[in-house]
């Protein structure tokens, strides 16, 4: 069993790709090459991570823009490279993925948003993805994800 922890969120400066996926299925494809294309634009750079990457998404119409981000800090944004800034979020339910591989992440995000919605809560807002620890990080480390729904 999960468990989900009430939080305030906060703001975000990143650099980032995003893509409009239409299905969810789309996620899987786009986020991890977009990942990849973000560290080689930096590493190219010679810009330093200063935070987590993280994933976000954002619902727009029948989609969504899922996004794959990294914190630079002050440092200049790399060309190609998009900044943004993701607001912070005064309440938010948040709950920890770790596992081996990202095979259940999809489970974990219905876990969460059924938590929401048991609470009688409203999703409002970019979803993150905060990657805490990473196999790409630390060779033969496990997925460590703290998965955040804002809500009003």
């Amino acid at each position: 069993m999960s468990e989900f922890i009430e939080t305030a969120l906060s703001e975000l400066h990143l650099v980032q790709l995003s893509a409009r996926i239409t299905e969810m299925a789309e996620v899987e494809q786009e986020i991890g090459p977009m990942f990849q294309r973000v560290a080689d634009t930096l590493d190219a750079a010679g810009a330093a991570r200063v935070g987590p990457g993280v994933a976000t998404y954002t619902v727009e119409g029948e989609g969504m823009v899922a996004a794959a981000a990294e914190q630079i800090g002050e440092a200049p944004t790399p060309a190609g490279l998009e900044a943004v800034t993701v607001a912070a979020a005064p309440r938010a339910l948040t709950t920890r993925y770790r596992s081996a591989d990202l095979a259940g992440i999809q489970q974990a995000w219905q876990e969460l948003v059924a938590e929401v919605e048991r609470r009688g809560l409203i999703a409002a807002g970019t979803c993150r993805e905060v990657y805490l620890s990473t196999p790409m990080d630390t060779p033969g480390a496990a997925w460590e994800v703290d998965l955040q729904q804002p809500v009003r």
